[in-house]
């Protein structure tokens, strides 16, 4: 999904953001001054938004996203409208959570592509392996890693015959398989694991 994501990203920017300036329908500034501001929303959707996905490591780097958020706020010093960022504020606000959101959608298919490897290993084997390498390769073709940190994902077996399999989530600190949620009950992305549910 990652490869995906920017593709979409890219397909954003390029069919609404761009032909937007290039209608050249504002009333209330030069054509100069859009031009600036088409220039800095380019320039900020490449250094800050796209920078948070590494394609080629199938990674989403947290710090890399705390390192651009930081970056980030520095840029909107000295105002918006003057230094024609303010078109910047507005797209860059609708963007910068994608990568995330796609960290998460992608870290839900590895782990039930994962469990159904673990599955067809139980069926074949009587029990689920004390491993995840075990699956590999004959009951999934390669075993994909946690999109977080790009290490294996967390996986063990349990007292009842189940397991746990999880990543480690946007905090990126290993809480045992413990989920987060918020005060209303929905999942808590920023704290805690991203753990695969097991069914009744």
């Amino acid at each position: 999904m990652l490869a995906s994501t920017v593709k979409a990203l890219y397909g954003e920017r390029d069919l609404l953001g761009n032909p937007f300036f290039d209608r050249g329908t504002f009333f209330i500034m030069p054509q100069g001054w859009a031009r600036l501001e088409q220039v800095n929303v380019n320039r900020a959707f490449q250094e800050f938004v796209l920078g948070r996905i590494n394609i080629a490591g199938r990674v989403v780097d947290p710090a890399v996203g705390h390192a651009c958020d930081l970056a980030l706020s520095n840029y909107w010093q000295g105002g918006s409208i003057w230094n024609h960022k303010f078109f910047t504020r507005f797209v860059l606000g609708l963007l910068v959570a994608e990568p995330q959101q796609t960290a998460v959608a992608q870290t839900d298919v590895d782990l039930v592509t994962i469990a159904c490897a673990l599955e067809r290993y139980r069926l074949a084997e009587g029990t689920y392996p004390d491993q995840l390498a075990s699956l590999a390769p004959r009951f999934i073709a390669t075993l994909p890693h946690d999109i977080i940190n790009g290490q294996p994902l967390k996986y063990r077996r349990d007292a009842n015959g189940k397991f746990v399999l999880y990543s480690v989530g946007w905090n990126e600190k290993d809480d045992g398989g413990i989920t987060a949620t918020k005060k209303d009950g929905s999942p808590d992305r920023f704290h805690g694991d991203w753990v695969l549910e097991y069914p009744d």
